[in-house]
């Protein structure tokens, strides 16, 4: 479909002002092929017949399906999900590394880990109860921190290419006392002055290796980027109507806005993947044709006149690539409605 009967079906459908996932959906099903109707998240394997090296290992009512969207976007979308019963009664020797999410554990199931590390094993431990501490290295402690900074050691197991600065989480950390393990990063201030609280770390047993994660990194990466969900509605910054951006006020640290923090954890945590699996983990690169990055052109048009509009995407079209427009057009303002005209060789324009 071409921008300008893409213009056309959202002018005449009233998508100008409509969510992009509306509008969408109206503009690929108008041109003949059906939206398509996948699942919000990656489907969760039971595990039957799946000899993937990465096992996603869940204690009773663990849900896996937020993991399994960031391994994905990790390159890593293979992993089997297992309840920690089944680990135990399952042939594991195709597993090369594990990651146990946040849950009770029995002690059976501890000594099952205990097991499978030692024989060469890697695990990655998400917050783990007090059964499942000193298996990490770590003593369980009622402390917790509900959100703030943690910063990488430097010269620490699985921290190369990972920013030094203080970054943000927002999930609650548990304060374990380090015992056989070493911290790969601390709880800090937002000065990056280190407490002794471990937010990662890491341990040698027998064959295999320990790397633990203090908080729950799935559910900070969650809040990190879409904000926290108690704010869905709230009035934040001021500004009369309430909008995405209320979300994020005073929630994020805008001195740390070109830092990619959710990313930076995201690849400390296939670092530490690589470093205790018993095996190479295949892995996907995030964009097509081994391409190092990826220019997404969109504009905020607020309030701009037509000529502004234009001359943007006259400079895009240059280097022929298209344009999408986020407008904030008044609807009763027909003219500035216009504007959008240039889009007939340009790509869609949305609010």
């Amino acid at each position: 479909m071409t921008r300008r009967d893409a213009l056309k079906l959202a002018l005449a459908a009233g998508l100008v002002g409509a969510p992009l996932l509306a509008g969408g959906r109206l503009m690929i099903e108008s041109n003949g092929a059906a939206y398509p109707r996948a699942p919000l998240y990656v489907e969760e394997n039971d595990g039957a017949g799946n000899n993937a090296p990465l096992a996603l290992l869940c204690p009773k009512d663990a849900a896996a399906h937020v993991w399994l969207e960031l391994l994905r976007v990790e390159g890593l979308p293979y992993a089997q999900v297992l309840t920690l019963a089944e680990s135990i009664s399952t042939e594991r020797a195709h597993i090369a590394a594990a990651i146990v999410l946040p849950g009770s554990v029995s002690s059976a199931e501890v000594e099952a880990l205990r097991e499978f590390v030692v024989a060469g094993g890697g695990l990655i431990a998400i917050q783990p109860d007090a059964a499942l501490a000193p298996l990490c290295g770590l003593t369980w402690s009622e402390i917790t921190t509900c959100e703030g900074y943690l910063r990488i050691q430097p010269g620490a197991m699985g921290t190369t290419g990972i920013a030094t600065d203080a970054m943000q989480f927002h999930a609650p950390l548990r304060h374990y006392a380090m015992n056989e393990a070493e911290a790969v990063a601390y709880l800090c201030d937002r000065d990056g002055i280190v407490a002794q609280a471990p937010a990662v770390a890491y341990r040698r047993l027998g064959k295999g290796a320990v790397a633990t994660w203090c908080y729950d990194l799935a559910a900070s990466v969650v809040r990190t980027r879409q904000g926290p969900i108690e704010r869905i509605d709230a009035e934040a910054d001021g500004l009369e109507g309430v909008r995405a951006v209320d979300r994020f006020v005073g929630f994020l640290d805008l001195d740390r806005i070109h830092l990619p923090q959710a990313d930076e954890q995201q690849r400390l945590l296939v670092n530490l993947l690589n470093e205790v699996s018993a095996a190479p983990l295949p892995r996907l690169w995030y964009f097509p044709g081994n391409a190092n990055s990826v220019l997404v052109c969109t504009g905020d048009s607020h309030n701009n006149p037509a000529p502004a509009v234009d001359e943007v995407l006259r400079r895009v079209e240059t280097w022929f690539h298209p344009m999408s427009l986020h407008d904030a057009a008044n609807q009763h303002c027909a003219p500035r409605y216009a504007s959008c005209a240039r889009l007939a060789e340009g790509a869609a324009c949305f609010e």
